[in-house]
């Protein structure tokens, strides 16, 4: 049996609280309770009621915290997961849009490249004919 535990002796049809003449188990025999130990025993079991309370109040308020905690995280979990899905989305279309300009721009860059080839023909061709119909100037000597 456990230092200091209370100990009731009295019959079971006699249960009723009897303050003087409680029976205390000290571990080494049984001694008796005076009314003034009683009484600092109350108050202390009354003050360790009370911080006992104080600390259920606390967790409770602690448990409260928690749920709410747990539920913002959670929406911030949801708000990262369509942040992220948006995100990829949005990433695949300026992807596809890059793909499309890069092949815009090719397009017009062979374009481009082409029209400066005839171009370059016609005038080498121009140069031909206008050989042919002017003759050459040489310098005078």
């Amino acid at each position: 049996m456990p230092l200091g535990r209370v100990v009731d002796y009295s019959l079971p049809e006699a249960r009723a609280p009897v303050p003087l003449g409680r029976v205390v188990d000290y571990g080494g025999g049984a001694g008796f309770m005076t009314s003034f130990e009683g009484r600092r025993l109350h108050a202390g079991l009354q003050e360790i009621g009370a911080r006992l309370d104080g600390v259920d109040q606390r967790d409770q308020m602690y448990k409260q915290q928690v749920a709410e905690l747990n539920e913002v995280l959670e929406k911030v979990g949801a708000l990262l997961t369509a942040n992220s899905n948006d995100v990829a989305s949005k990433t695949a279309k300026a992807e596809t849009d890059i793909a499309a300009l890069q092949a815009l721009a090719d397009r017009l860059a062979q374009s481009v490249a082409q029209q400066s080839r005839q171009r370059a023909d016609k005038l080498s061709h121009l140069d031909g004919r206008m050989a042919m119909v002017e003759p050459e100037v040489r310098p005078r000597s």
